[in-house]
């Protein structure tokens, strides 16, 4: 194969199969198209994805035209593919390895020594998945449309010079080379064909190795006396020149994805040994699981988020909770038993961002969907020298939804009725701190004639209406009330003698008020 196709020779645009006889084994000319040089195919699939383009070819100089296509699913897509199909060979063929079978030679231009081939739909003619430009038709494609492109490794990247007698490689190629190596096309791949400058600069500068054994020959005794030089020195080997850092920022620069950018960096910073990465690659399924996600999800693994639409719309994020199923049967259960019968209070702790309200309001679905009344309301640190805040937050917001929907008349009027037969006059302190309670009670009950100033200690009078509130609600709708409280640490003392006084109550009581708090 290395004979048939030496480097030297000009990129093609389509070959025989007979130019190919090293491949002969691969490749069946009555059930596929003849194969492509993997660089005939890069320029092909471009011009096409080209030819597609909405705006007009012509009014668009070759760099504009170039750049837009290698971005459009018409190439991307079909290059994913090809990606896929080479990471997924890598990947069986170090399976094979432990039974006798070698792996390429880690080498800087493999993409030298791969060929594409196109299968035909069936019909004889070239499958229509290059050229798909609809998401749909992409996130869609079927497993059979993907299998009409791939990619394979000729034989001549299994040759060294340090072959046995048996044909088989010997070299010291490690996984990482392999990613490396890959990664190097890769490269190639997405930026439409063309090289990293770090690797065209090594070919450039590359000299035949230097006989340094020779040349500090004179130091031989400053060596002796002082040991500054190393007793053994070794050439290099040509099979694998010595690894240059490269950078993706012209992929970047040419607006390929983030994500494929990310991919492509990751493989070529595992050469690096021990100063790469902490999301380098160190194996090979690994490349091609992400590769894999990228094809068969490409909205969420593939293209970059539009910021500025984000920007106007805001960060959408699912209402699954991920992680949290031990803390929330922990919850569920401990709300059982507390509606049961016994006194019982739970506190979520941890770290700001880890989802503690968030854990807290999924459990309040779960308290609805149960029956029960879930009041939720957060502490803010600013409020501290106003008594009740978060309490009266959580009644208010209840009152609040009680008065959207008509439907909810009888409830309004039954929590109306029970506060003036249990607190008669007094239910008028309550609308002081709880605003949307007067539109449940009426007009009646906003008359300041009411109002007494000399009451010894105000504040215990309101905490024991918040209480008696509490029970109205659990006793008018037969249903236990669960009061959440965001931000305790912030809480005031006043609040926290009326959260005390609620759970003592509760589990004292005759009537068995039901409350939980969270």
């Amino acid at each position: 194969a290395a004979e048939a196709m030496p480097s030297y020779l000009p990129t093609p645009n389509l070959y025989s199969v007979a130019e190919f006889t090293a491949t002969e084994t691969m490749i069946n000319s009555s059930k596929e198209e003849d194969p492509f040089l993997l660089s005939g195919w890069i320029r092909r699939t471009l011009n096409e994805a080209a030819t597609r383009l909405p705006a007009p070819v012509h009014t668009l100089t070759a760099e504009v035209r170039d750049t837009l296509a290698l971005c459009s699913d018409d190439y991307l897509i079909p290059a994913l593919r090809v990606a896929w199909s080479l990471a997924d060979q890598l990947c069986k063929k170090a399976e094979q390895e432990v039974a006798g079978q070698s792996l390429p030679v880690p080498r800087t231009n493999w993409v030298d020594s791969i060929v594409v081939h196109l299968r035909p739909d069936g019909s004889g003619r070239r499958s229509n998945f290059i050229g798909s430009t609809t998401e749909d038709h992409v996130q869609n494609a079927s497993e059979e449309d993907l299998d009409n492109i791939g990619a394979e490794l000729l034989p001549s990247l299994f040759k060294s010079d340090s072959d046995d007698g048996d044909g088989v490689a010997k070299h010291d190629g490690s996984s990482t080379q392999h990613i490396y190596s890959l990664g190097l096309v890769f490269y190639e791949i997405f930026s439409g064909g063309g090289r990293p400058p770090e690797i065209e600069q090594q070919h450039f500068d590359h000299v035949a190795p230097i006989d340094v054994e020779g040349q500090l020959s004179i130091f031989d005794n400053i060596e002796d006396e002082f040991n500054l030089l190393p007793k053994k020195r070794h050439t290099q080997s040509s099979d694998f020149p010595n690894e240059s850092s490269v950078s993706v920022e012209p992929l970047r620069g040419k607006s390929v994805p983030g994500q494929l950018c990310d991919l492509i960096a990751n493989m070529v910073d595992c050469i690096n040994g021990t100063l790469s990465g902490d999301d380098a690659y160190q194996s090979m399924t690994h490349v091609r699981d992400d590769l894999q996600l990228m094809l068969e999800r490409p909205a969420i693994y593939l293209y970059d988020q539009d910021m500025g639409r984000l920007s106007m719309t805001g960060l959408q994020l699912g209402d699954t909770v991920f992680g949290r199923n031990e803390e929330l049967s922990s919850l569920k259960e401990c709300y059982r038993r507390s509606v049961s019968g016994k006194t019982e209070f739970a506190f979520i702790s941890g770290h700001a961002g880890i989802g503690k309200s968030f854990l807290a309001y999924e459990f309040g679905k779960h308290v609805i969907m149960s029956g029960g009344i879930f009041l939720a309301g957060k502490f803010d640190q600013l409020q501290q020298g106003k008594p009740f805040s978060a309490l009266a937050s959580a009644f208010n917001g209840y009152c609040g939804m009680l008065m959207q929907s008509s439907e909810l008349q009888k409830r309004r009027e039954v929590v109306a009725s029970k506060l003036r037969s249990s607190l008669g006059r007094e239910v008028y302190y309550l609308t002081k701190i709880i605003p949307c309670l007067n539109d449940i009670l009426g007009s009646e009950q906003s008359d300041d004639t009411f109002y007494d100033d000399g009451c010894v200690d105000a504040q215990r009078r309101l905490q024991y209406l918040l209480c008696q509130f509490v029970e109205v609600l659990s006793s008018s709708f037969a249903a236990p009330v669960t009061l959440f409280l965001d931000d305790l640490q912030w809480a005031d003392s006043a609040s926290i003698a009326a959260v005390s006084q609620l759970l003592c109550s509760s589990g004292s009581s005759t009537k068995q008020k039901q409350f939980f708090f969270v």
